[in-house]
């Protein structure tokens, strides 16, 4: 039998159940939990009742069959930022994106999927399940249930807002007081780098200020805009949302695969410094020093 706490939604989570110690997961994270790959699920299911027989049924597909690891990562911030947005963009494209998009009243995700660097075959992917989460105060504490398991995180801010920047710290403790080990990278996204006309006003969330926030963390950091990401790199420093979460990823991906006595020597460094010359133009991703209209 099913359990009683499944239910149906008409949103992009299909299936989902409360777990005390876990929080809301989907069906999805609980088949990657439990390690099980295609044909076990699909001999799981055709044990329910009611179950199509197994000529009806859809087949996996190989590469989802193939243990290629998936993180998952939370975007987190107040609301307004633009987190909506920096998903869509990111799983489907720049045409995603939306000048006006309702705000997000429960979690909602989306899967992005890349070749793995180390993989010189190049058949083995990395993925990661983004989940984007409400960032009205009312909804915290739903939006708490989520950063369980969490890989990693975008803390996500307006350039324009001074204060959503201010307001990452309480975003940061509360994401690793509640995700614990699991936790492996965090990155500050300044988002709506398209704001910035030439001197950043008061108002405006100030470099030096990032800059402290991300050392004293220990954070990675991006400047992106999802509204105009095809034109991105023409602000100075910004990248593309999907190289931000690529990164992200990347660096989560290294780490949890470093063998145990690069993980040991690691743990001796204070900080992480993970550089991309195509990415970053040279500028190390640790380094916030904030975009910069050309």
């Amino acid at each position: 039998m099913l359990p009683n706490s499944l239910q149906t939604t008409a949103r992009p989570i299909t299936l989902r159940f409360v777990d005390v110690e876990a929080g809301v997961v989907t069906r999805h994270e609980l088949r990657d939990s439990l390690h099980l790959d295609g044909d076990e699920l699909s001999a799981a299911i055709a044990q329910l009742p009611g179950s199509p027989p197994s000529s009806q049924r859809r087949q996996a597909s190989p590469t989802k069959l193939s243990g290629d690891p998936m993180y998952k990562i939370i975007l987190l911030g107040t609301a307004g930022v633009g987190k909506s947005s920096l998903l869509a963009v990111a799983a489907n494209g720049d045409d995603a994106y939306m000048d006006r998009r309702p705000p997000t009243l429960e979690a909602e995700f989306g899967t992005v999927e890349f070749p793995d660097p180390s993989d010189y075959s190049g058949t083995r992917l990395i993925k990661a399940r983004i989940w984007d989460t409400a960032g009205q105060e009312r909804f915290r504490a739903i939006t708490r249930s989520h950063y369980r398991r969490a890989d990693g995180a975008l803390l996500v801010y307006d350039v324009s807002d001074g204060e959503s920047f201010a307001r990452l710290g309480e975003w940061l403790h509360t994401l690793r007081e509640t995700a614990g080990d699991s936790l492996t990278a965090a990155m500050v996204l300044e988002n709506k780098v398209d704001k910035l006309k030439g001197p950043r006003p008061a108002k405006y969330a100030q470099p030096d200020k990032v800059k402290d926030f991300c050392d004293a963390q220990n954070l990675l950091f991006a400047c992106t805009t999802a509204k105009l990401n095809a034109r991105a790199l023409e602000y100075e420093g910004a990248i593309k949302v999907g190289d931000a979460v690529r990164q992200l990823v990347l660096h989560i991906h290294e780490t949890r695969t470093k063998s145990p006595t690069t993980q040991q020597e690691a743990s001796r460094t204070e900080s992480v410094v993970l550089t991309s010359a195509v990415a970053t133009k040279g500028k190390p991703l640790g380094d916030c020093g904030g975009c910069k209209p050309h």
